[in-house]
């Protein structure tokens, strides 16, 4: 279970979730919001990396959004995270990436009508 959002995390999620319901971010980029169950996102979680042991960790994810092909973006949580949770980016590929620093680093990106990220591996499935 992620650690709990903080206001500044909240206000932006709800600011993304209401832009792609106005449809002022839509196509091309592909990215809508997606709120999974913890169980849901916990299977999921568990298929893309194989087994638990990114739980066992400490670290643990929070999907907020999924593109066309199912991948996943997320707030990652780790033990040591001070700050805002990043974003991530977990493809239905296996491919990762960090996506933004933080939510109001995720907004800028995707309100700049161009492909936000480049993929990077992160995470070793």
């Amino acid at each position: 279970m992620p650690n709990k959002l903080s206001t500044k995390t909240q206000e932006d999620m709800k600011f993304i979730d209401a832009l792609c319901e106005k449809e002022i971010i839509s196509w091309p980029i592909d990215y809508e919001p997606y709120h999974p169950t913890n169980e849901e996102l916990s299977e999921t979680l568990g298929h893309w990396f194989g087994s638990d042991k990114w739980s066992k960790s400490g670290d643990s994810f929070l999907q907020i959004g999924q593109d066309g092909a199912g991948s996943l973006f997320c707030l990652w949580f780790y033990p040591v995270l001070k700050e805002e949770p990043p974003v991530v980016f977990l493809g239905s590929e296996g491919e990762s990436s960090l996506v933004a620093s933080d939510t109001s680093d995720f907004i800028r990106q995707l309100s700049s009508g161009k492909l936000f990220f480049n993929l990077l591996k992160v995470f070793s499935a």
